[in-house]
């Protein structure tokens, strides 16, 4: 998503099956909405009033801030596929938290 938002391809991430029928301009401040929630810094990210706010004042107002790239953006990290038809070795971890009182 973060890349077809920064090269202006947002619209590529509709469904087609729903063609013509969405307001480009709502999925658009929708997509900018989702990435700003997902700055790196909590202070980056907007709050959940300010969140309602924003997708109630579907005619753009305010003006919303450009988001910057995601914390969590992978970009060229993600393996590429092969040629051989064995799956690709990826290490991953879990993380665990167990709460007692």
């Amino acid at each position: 998503a973060w890349e077809m938002w920064s090269a202006r391809r947002g619209m590529e991430l509709v469904d087609p099956l729903l063609g013509t029928q969405c307001n480009k301009a709502e999925v658009e401040r929708c997509m900018q909405i989702g990435l700003l929630c997902v700055q790196e810094g909590s202070c980056q990210r907007p709050s959940i009033n300010d969140i309602i706010g924003m997708l109630q004042n579907a005619d753009g107002s305010p003006v919303l801030r450009q988001p910057k790239r995601p914390a969590s953006y992978l970009g060229d990290a993600l393996p590429t596929p092969t040629s051989s038809s064995r799956p690709i070795d990826q290490t991953c971890s879990v993380n665990d938290i167990t709460l007692t009182t």
